[in-house]
């Protein structure tokens, strides 16, 4: 997947020509741990050890010549997400994400849009949890794996070079991308014109 990545010319678009990167075995897992990012007494943002939310997804199958899986056939998918109901006894679990479960606030493919402000259909709440994974996620095999594949989303960048990495430096990155936000400067401008 790394040589692939450095290979693929930039201009060669996937919507125009298929893509073939190299797949990996069908039956292979991957997991998507998502650990809460809190602000300390000093307004820093520090990754807590707090889980928030798991994704899991298996390949079931990789069907050769396919670029789509319209029905949702070649993957199945879970999902745990964290629950409060223990808080005040000093407990704090997952709960699993169940087949028809629906979803709450929306996380994914929000585009920016608030849950609280600007819905423009008036509903706040999603469908289905687990049916709406395909929606991103629906090209076979490693060009579902959006955290490589860029096919669906972006032309100019059609494949993220795969690297090995320690838990410091994803740390490191993601509270680099939440300081560039402008939620989280709208946040700290906040804090400290209130302190």
């Amino acid at each position: 997947m790394r040589a692939y990545s450095r290979q693929r010319p930039q201009t060669d678009d996937c919507q125009i020509h298929a893509c073939s990167p190299p797949h990996f075995p069908v039956g292979t897992d991957l997991a998507l741990v998502h650990r809460a990012l809190l602000i300390d007494a000093a307004g820093r943002p520090v990754v807590s050890p707090i889980t928030d939310s798991i994704q899991l997804r298996r390949y079931v199958t990789i069907p050769p010549g396919v670029r789509f899986d319209f029905d949702g056939s070649t993957q199945r998918v879970a999902e745990f997400l964290l629950t409060w109901s223990g808080f005040p006894q000093g407990m704090i679990g997952l709960r699993g994400v169940w087949e028809k479960t629906k979803t709450g606030f929306p996380v994914f493919s929000t585009h920016g849009e608030d849950a609280f402000e600007g819905r423009r259909d008036g509903n706040q709440t999603g469908g289905v949890t687990l049916r709406q994974c395909h929606n991103c996620h629906q090209d076979i095999g490693v060009t579902s794996f959006t955290s490589y594949s860029r096919v669906q989303a972006e032309n100019d960048h059609l494949f993220i070079p795969v690297h090995t990495s320690a838990e410091t430096q994803e740390t490191a990155a993601a509270i680099k991308s939440l300081q560039t936000r402008d939620a989280w400067k709208r946040l700290t401008r906040l804090l400290h014109e209130g302190g």
